[in-house]
């Protein structure tokens, strides 16, 4: 079976999320928030494709993002490769999770606000016949990116600030030297990048979710899917907030979490409106929360 070439840039792109998913269980933080910054490049581009297809029907990479040269930068971070985990440089607990996993999805929402546990996600491309991408299934993968990307930023912020104990957000002794400006800025930078690439994963969500309410002949496993992976993002932003000193816009992030997981198994169109009420709230919260970082 022959595939096309948006289908080849598809597939690389969720490989190299999932390479950049494996990088971050061995502890490489860094590395995989820079692999998967070059999956969603990546994906961007094929989605481009998708919605403006080449008047030549070939789809063709910029020259830094071609499969074979992210092949090359793969073998660049990861030819150095240590024999360790996550857990053993953090006091956490790393769990994988699969896209289209719906009940492990879940339960993975229910933790909450948890700084302990983690779960970032593998993405696996479900057409087995080799048909083009869909704008709608491109549009999640990515949403799913940028929420493993957020997360690699998260844990390299908190390796940081456990090798760095001076951080942007801890006062110094008094009389005590202040730290280098680059250990000060690091935290604060990961942490606006986190905050950054949940804002778009959220804006993302937020349409999908409306169109599938919206299109009556939508299946409404997907309305649930994203639903669950709505509350996935929502929560790690709660944790990202609280990172930040901000524990009671976090609690507001987690009650409109519970707020959506009680509509989940509802099928009426007024659970339907209210999804769509929730999501624009939260949205709204995303929207204001990048506004304030910006101006700080």
């Amino acid at each position: 079976m022959v595939l096309s070439s948006s289908k080849v840039g598809q597939r690389s792109a969720l490989a190299l999320n999932n390479e950049a998913v494996s990088l971050m269980r061995q502890g490489f933080f860094l590395a995989a928030k820079k692999m998967f910054t070059h999956s969603l490049s990546l994906l961007e581009q094929v989605h481009l494709a998708v919605l403006d297809p080449p008047q030549d029907g070939v789809f063709s990479f910029a020259d830094d993002t071609s499969p074979a040269d992210l092949r090359r930068k793969m073998h660049e971070l990861t030819r150095h490769r240590r024999q360790k985990n996550a857990e053993d440089i953090l006091p956490i607990e790393v769990r994988v999770l699969e896209d289209g996993d719906i009940p492990a999805l879940r339960n993975a929402v229910q933790y909450g606000m948890s700084s302990s546990v983690f779960f970032p996600v593998i993405l696996r491309d479900r057409d087995d016949q080799g048909m083009e991408p869909d704008s709608d299934t491109l549009s999640q993968q990515h949403a799913m990116v940028l929420y493993n990307r957020a997360l690699a930023c998260l844990m390299a912020s908190m390796q940081h600030e456990q090798d760095h104990p001076h951080n942007l957000f801890r006062k110094t002794k008094r009389g005590a030297p202040p730290p280098p400006r680059e250990v000060k800025r690091q935290p604060c930078k990961l942490l606006r990048a986190a905050r950054k690439s949940l804002d778009l994963a959220s804006s993302i969500l937020c349409s999908e979710s409306a169109q599938a309410t919206r299109q009556q002949t939508d299946l409404p496993e997907r309305r649930i899917e994203l639903l669950v992976v709505s509350g996935l993002v929502m929560n790690l932003f709660a944790v990202v907030l609280r990172e930040c000193g901000q524990a009671d816009r976090a609690q507001t992030i987690l009650n409109a979490v519970e707020n959506m997981s009680h509509m989940v198994d509802q099928d009426t169109d007024e659970a339907d409106a209210m999804m769509m009420d929730q999501d624009a709230e939260i949205h709204a919260i995303f929207v204001a929360d990048v506004q304030s970082a910006a101006a700080a």
